[in-house]
């Protein structure tokens, strides 16, 4: 059976990236765009302070947002038919849409779970806070669950928002006509 996704579907579907923080200890893996996993080198997490730890998944979250980029880049450049194309932040040509862009770098989430709080800023500008006295009280195991859940919570809360917005700016014919884009791709 073909696979009846868009081009720029099935690129970012295979996307499969392991993206490690800067001090080597996390590793996050991102398929599709998204974080499908995350793991401490052994006996890592313990070497942590809170407010290290914190500082660390906030420079991991970064990279783990210009993995992402790149893998929109590369299907974007899959729609082209050309993977060497340019691909440049798209700017805004109408009123509505540079309201779009003004409301998104502006709107910020905050998604929190027992022992960890996520903001995300304009879609780009992660912070992790993590309670004091987290990892010397919640095992590893269940950190990644807690962090990864907030992380997924945070995705699916900003897109809501985004489109929300987008459809404010646009009205409803935005959003149909997306979905109608959607489905004849």
């Amino acid at each position: 059976m073909p696979d009846e996704r868009s081009i720029f579907a099935r690129t970012m579907a295979a996307h499969n990236e392991t993206v490690v923080s800067p001090d080597g200890n996390i590793t996050a893996i991102v398929s599709g765009g998204a974080v499908t996993g995350m793991r401490f080198r052994p006996g890592s997490y313990r070497g942590y302070t809170d407010p290290a730890l914190a500082t660390e998944l906030t420079r991991l979250a970064k990279l783990v947002w210009v993995s992402r980029l790149r893998a929109r880049h590369t299907a974007t450049r899959a729609v082209y038919g050309d993977p060497n194309a340019e691909v440049r932040r798209r700017i805004p040509s109408t009123p509505a849409q540079r309201r779009v862009r003004e409301r998104t770098e502006k709107k910020k989430i905050t998604v929190s779970g027992a022992h960890v709080r996520l903001t995300v800023l304009g879609g780009t500008k992660w912070t992790v806070y993590i309670e004091p006295g987290t990892i010397d009280t919640v095992a590893e195991e269940a950190f990644i669950r807690e962090f990864a859940q907030l992380v997924k919570q945070a995705i699916s809360t900003w897109r809501t928002v985004i489109n929300l917005i987008r459809r404010e700016e646009h009205g409803p014919s935005f959003v149909l006509q997306g979905l109608r884009n959607r489905a004849s791709a």
